[in-house]
């Protein structure tokens, strides 16, 4: 057998060799699952457009011809008319003393409040109870952003958590500090030292100059106002140490292009959505739409909701939701229809294929958002999504798959 005879059997056996694993993997191709899951999520899709524009309130500035002022309102907390909202005081020695007995007196509080929930606690099974319950009350006001019940949930819980240790020193630096708050008692305090709010509102220390414009003076307004307003320099004016917003209700005025207009009304409900600002969605009335101008109208909003969370804003982007979709998201390659256009998809559970039946409220070109159902065969947030796979039927079982 010459050379040319070995070279030529080793090249057949090398391409019956490659023939050969081309076939078993093919087979092994159009056999095997390639089952991939994702889990599924709920999903929101919106039907807004987005405006720039400015918050007016109803804002009274606060000020003060005293160099030495110790503010002793809370910032963005009520305050009713006739509150104590400041003491001026003549030496920057003064102002210490006065702002150490304004600490004396809030650590005062905390601690009685401490002990006055140690002492409603009465046994270990009370106890419990009432750690699970102020573990509650503080995740949900986190999760509203509602910072005043935040901090009253978060001295509670702690309260609970370490009574045990604590109460016996709590009483004690309690006495300490009554008797140190005790010693500046008989100090004499000048009445014209004593600022109090000339109105009820909430109380902040942040101004920006804008409050000068009011609320009443911007239920309609051209565009042409509207952009002026919005251009307008301003900054705090000289001597102010805070201001009250005296409404609830506050409006946002909005430079929104006409096409966008059109779809609104006066007495319209929209929601708005300050994202850099706020977490969720603000409910809101159309007051006024302006004319048209230069393909703009000037809308204003009027709202009574998320204040407090909101008094730091003054020019903003508002998204404008006109209505807003929640379901379940699908990927376009989870879907299913079968003979009869009954759309349906494939979730795994505990290693077996399990067909859900869905409901397509809107769709694009790489989801379906499908309606949610409390049934127990329904498809559910969590559930195991298969997004791809081989001969899938209902009830089938994958072995290897979790």
């Amino acid at each position: 057998m010459n050379r040319t005879d070995i070279y030529t059997k080793i090249i057949a056996a090398v391409l019956f060799l490659a023939f050969a694993f081309y076939i078993v993997s093919w087979l092994w191709n159009s056999t095997n699952e390639n089952i991939k899951t994702e889990p599924v999520q709920t999903f929101a899709i919106s039907d807004s457009d987005e405006a720039d524009g400015i918050v007016i309130r109803d804002e009274e500035v606060l000020f003060s011809s005293k160099q030495f002022l110790s503010i002793q309102a809370e910032d963005g907390k009520e305050i009713s008319k006739g509150a104590l909202l400041a003491i001026s005081t003549d030496s920057e020695e003064d102002l210490e003393e006065t702002n150490h007995l304004a600490e004396l007196s809030r650590e005062i509080s905390r601690l009685e409040t401490f002990l006055s929930s140690s002492a409603s606690v009465v046994d270990a099974s009370s106890r419990d109870d009432n750690v699970a319950s102020s573990a509650r009350k503080l995740a949900s006001s986190v999760a509203t952003q509602d910072y005043a019940a935040t901090d009253t949930a978060a001295l509670d819980l702690s309260s609970l958590l370490f009574m045990q240790d604590a109460s016996d020193k709590a009483e004690a630096k309690l006495n300490k500090l009554k008797a140190e708050q005790e010693s500046y008692s008989n100090a004499s305090r000048d009445d014209d030292a004593i600022i109090e709010a000339p109105s009820a509102g909430i109380f902040t220390r942040t101004t920006d100059g804008f409050e000068s414009t009011s609320s009443s003076e911007v239920t309609s307004i051209s565009v042409s106002g509207l952009k002026d307003l919005m251009h307008q320099s301003s900054e705090p004016e000289e001597g102010a140490y805070g201001k009250i917003i005296r409404s609830f209700t506050w409006h946002f005025l909005a430079l929104v292009n006409s096409d966008t207009a059109q779809r609104l009304s006066e007495g319209a409900k929209v929601s708005l959505s300050f994202p850099r600002y706020y977490s969720g969605l603000i409910p809101a009335t159309v007051l006024s739409i302006s004319k048209e101008d230069g393909g703009n109208c000037a809308v204003v909003f009027s709202t009574k909701y998320a204040l407090s969370e909101t008094m730091a804003m003054r020019h903003a982007t508002a998204e404008i939701i006109f209505s807003q979709s929640n379901g379940l998201k699908v990927p376009v390659s989870a879907m299913h229809v079968d003979d009869d256009g009954n759309s349906f998809v494939y979730c795994l559970t505990a290693k077996t294929v399990e067909r859900k039946q869905v409901e397509i409220l809107t769709s694009n070109d790489e989801y379906y958002l499908v309606k949610q159902d409390t049934s127990s065969s329904a498809l559910h947030e969590g559930d195991t999504l298969i997004t791809a796979g081989k001969n899938l039927f209902d009830g089938k079982v994958l072995d290897g798959q979790s």
